[in-house]
């Protein structure tokens, strides 16, 4: 009955924050959201010097100093409407959300339905029973029906059940509280969206697992497209702040430190004492959870800087796990610079040490970030939210680290994408990016490519599309293309040989739509390429 009423109460709010959107001409544009979400401003006031650690929690450096302006009914309103739209993503997904909720409350009507048609002494029809059961529920009577189980160890199976989906509606019951009638709190998190999508999931996985047990119970065949009715082992695993001061890990990219490769679980966390500090290294079977190794794969001793931070996503190529730590960024600094380490942890062993210095164009953009982030004491909430490196950030850099081989062959890719202006981290991937290829474990510098994109990347060979020509900016830092809105050429570069082995050329994608490329390498040695033009039944292969 609880569940039933809490699935209504939410139907209604999002009714009615429709019905809001409908008022604001809601376009769901990134414009429009900006506009939307600076109805709520805050000031703030300098409070940098009260704390010392950068390490400091989000939300102190959220709320640390700030004061929320009063804003009128109407501005709350466009307000809300802004922050639903950021929250919830599109109508598409608004729209799959409803269904979910229907589906809460049809869930608890076909219970009672089942268990009407089997206790009254004649039978009913189908509306009847319906009408009857939507009769129970609106008065509160869903209280006095018992188990679907009769027997006392399904009973407490299906307690379990019902319990995962309450608390799972009541998650999402509070975001949605939230945005229609409270101040801005958690949903202001720079991740939030990513975290909503999660709630959205989990609410979808419990209730196609309670549905399917209302269903083996009633013996009958549980739907093949809801494959969740299997509950796996739920295991933990524990992503910890940084305990050294010399090594910053920031908790909004703890996700960046968490690699599932093969049957294992990589996770990477900063703490020890002594000879023992630095970054430790644990990995854990996937399927049992239990640790095969834990050991320091960086040593605090080996850093020689006062600060790094880890800004790049940890990556794991058979026994070989590639950390980079970062001297000076994501602050502006003149020596700005990587620290690659890769790491053999089978072994338990450095391979290899590569300093990667920053180019000059990602330096002045660093400098311009900084500027304007530091440039007025009013901001709005859509600023401020956007201050951090996420899929919804507005940054105008990013760094990353992979690893390829081909037998005894090893190389790393370093990369750097700079932004003409801020922007959304969920569009880097749509600019050229300045790419460093290092033999390994000599560190010899082998290609240097600048305006590309890698497609893929596997057994040695790189596919990659390169700007024809760059579109230059005014700002000095501007040197990669947007290379969804130029001419380029996709090269395939075989990294053992350093030899260009295909080449293909394409107009703007606005105009043609570029093939998909997929490198997979046969169990007889043969590395092989798919590629798959978008429209087209063809599916070519390379060899």
């Amino acid at each position: 009955q609880d569940l039933y009423n809490l699935a209504r109460q939410m139907g209604s709010m999002i009714t009615a924050w429709r019905g809001r959107m409908k008022q604001c001409h809601g376009d769901w544009s990134k414009e429009q959201i900006r506009t939307l979400l600076s109805a709520r401003k805050v000031t703030r006031k300098d409070a940098s010097g009260e704390f010392e650690d950068e390490e400091q929690d989000w939300w102190f450096t959220q709320f640390l100093g700030a004061k929320e302006i009063e804003i009128s009914v109407e501005d709350r309103m466009r307000y809300s409407v802004g922050r639903g739209m950021l929250v919830f993503g599109s109508l598409d997904t608004l729209a799959q959300l409803d269904r979910e909720i229907y589906g809460v409350k049809n869930l608890v009507q076909n219970f009672l339905i089942r268990v009407l048609s089997s206790s009254l002494p004649v039978a009913l029809p189908y509306p009847v029973l319906l009408c009857l059961s939507k009769l129970i529920c609106s008065s509160g009577g869903g209280t006095k029906v018992g188990w679907a189980g009769r027997e006392r160890a399904s009973q407490l199976v299906e307690s379990k059940y019902v319990n995962m989906v309450y608390l799972a509606v009541l998650d999402i019951y509070n975001v949605v509280l939230e945005i229609m009638f409270k101040h801005a709190a958690e949903t202001i998190s720079p991740n939030f969206p990513e975290k909503f999508a999660f709630l959205r999931s989990t609410l979808a996985r419990n209730l196609a697992l309670l549905e399917s047990f209302h269903q083996l119970t009633g013996h009958e065949e549980p739907q093949g497209e809801k494959v969740h009715y299997q509950v796996l082992k739920e295991m933990e695993f524990k992503i910890e702040t940084s305990k050294l001061r010399q090594i910053v890990l920031q908790k909004r990219f703890a996700r960046d430190r968490v690699v599932v490769s093969g049957d294992n679980i990589f996770i990477v966390n900063a703490k020890g004492e002594d000879m023992e500090a630095g970054l430790v290294l644990a990995v854990h079977h996937l399927k049992t959870g239990e640790v095969i190794k834990q050991f320091t794969a960086i040593a605090q001793s080996l850093l020689s800087g006062n600060k790094y931070t880890m800004c790049t996503r940890l990556f794991v190529l058979d026994e070989f796990v590639c950390l980079s730590l970062s001297q000076g960024y994501p602050k502006a600094s003149i020596s700005s610079r990587d620290q690659v380490f890769l790491v053999n942890w089978v072994e338990e062993k450095i391979v290899m040490k590569q300093t990667v210095s920053h180019s000059s164009q990602l330096k002045d953009a660093v400098d311009e970030r900084e500027d304007y982030f530091n440039y007025s004491e009013s901001e709005t909430d859509f600023d401020y939210l956007n201050t951090s490196d996420d899929d919804n950030d507005m940054v105008n850099t990013s760094l990353g680290v992979c690893l390829s081989r081909k037998g005894n062959e090893l190389f790393m890719l370093h990369s750097e994408v700079v932004l003409p202006e801020l922007g959304c981290m969920a569009e880097m991937d749509d600019w050229g990016r300045h790419v460093k290829i290092f033999g390994l474990p000599k560190g010899l510098l082998l290609h240097e490519l600048v305006n590309v994109r890698v497609l893929d990347l596997h057994a040695g060979l790189v596919i990659y599309e390169e700007a024809k020509e760059r579109h230059l900016n005014r700002k000095k830092h501007q040197v990669l293309t947007r290379l969804n809105d130029c001419d380029v050429v996709v090269k395939w570069l075989d990294l053992v040989t350093g030899k260009e082995v295909f080449q293909e050329s394409f107009s703007e994608a606005l105009q043609t739509q570029r093939p998909v490329y997929c490198i997979a390498r046969h169990s007889e040695g043969d590395t092989m390429v798919m590629q798959y033009k978008v429209g087209q039944e063809l599916i070519s292969l390379y060899r």
